[in-house]
């Protein structure tokens, strides 16, 4: 026969203090941060394999820099709508940021994939470059979202960009030359974390007054098909 036992947790004195029934008093404050770390949670996605949640430190930063480096050359910026809730160092996104994405006039499909992009930067309500950025996601998801674009839109003139770090070159270059992207090849550019922050560390130190704008601050890197396709041991 079992017998159920009552476990009460306190604060008395200022520690914390743990007591089931007919057992004494035990403190347990100096065990508060003993406890193994577990396995972290697999980040969930909405519909269209996009990662929702709390995403990491370095993600926010080069977020952040594509922000500040298109209201720099003078673009209107668009992040998704999650993302106007978050903040770099204390700088909230949505101020620097569109609160809603313009009437395009594309279908309702190209318009889910579009707004789901990283980053945006816009002209005169003219979408000019479409940012995706892997950090710890899988460099495939970002590339489907591109893709997705260029197969909705072929005929659009939007510049696309994978953003990733110089660590990521051969893991970007190994994803986007497998034959389901070739369509989007040569529309599609490598740009390094490391030039992003190197750029938006130069417009920081210039402090740029509201009316002055700065040109040519994004230089990608254009991949080109090999003679025949070899699939990679490691992706």
């Amino acid at each position: 026969m079992s017998r159920r036992v009552g476990v009460d947790i306190f604060i008395e004195d200022g520690s914390y203090i743990l007591q089931t029934t007919k057992h004494p008093k035990l403190t347990v404050t100096d065990f508060l941060n003993a406890f193994p770390t577990g396995p972290a949670k697999k980040p969930q996605q909405e519909n269209g394999g996009k990662e929702i949640g709390s995403p990491d430190r370095l993600y926010l930063k080069i977020q952040w820099s594509l922000i500040l480096l298109g209201r720099a050359e003078g673009c209107s910026v668009w992040v998704p709508v999650n993302d106007r809730n978050l903040a770099y160092q204390k700088q909230s996104f949505a101020g620097p940021t569109l609160s809603k994405l313009p009437n395009f006039g594309f279908e309702e499909n190209s318009r889910r994939i579009i707004q789901n992009i990283d980053v945006l930067w816009l002209t005169k309500n003219v979408i000019r470059k479409a940012f995706e950025i892997e950090s710890t996601t899988s460099v495939y998801s970002g590339l489907l979202r591109l893709n997705d674009l260029v197969l909705a839109q072929p005929n659009n003139q939007i510049s696309l960009y994978i953003a990733a770090a110089k660590a990521r070159r051969d893991k970007v270059y190994n994803q986007l030359i497998r034959p389901s992207f070739h369509s989007l090849v040569s529309a599609c550019e490598f740009i390094s974390f490391e030039s992003i922050q190197e750029q938006a560390q130069r417009v920081e130190a210039l402090a740029l007054d509201s009316n002055a704008r700065v040109t040519g601050l994004i230089k990608g890197e254009r991949f080109h098909l090999p003679d025949h396709y070899v699939y990679p041991d490691k992706l």
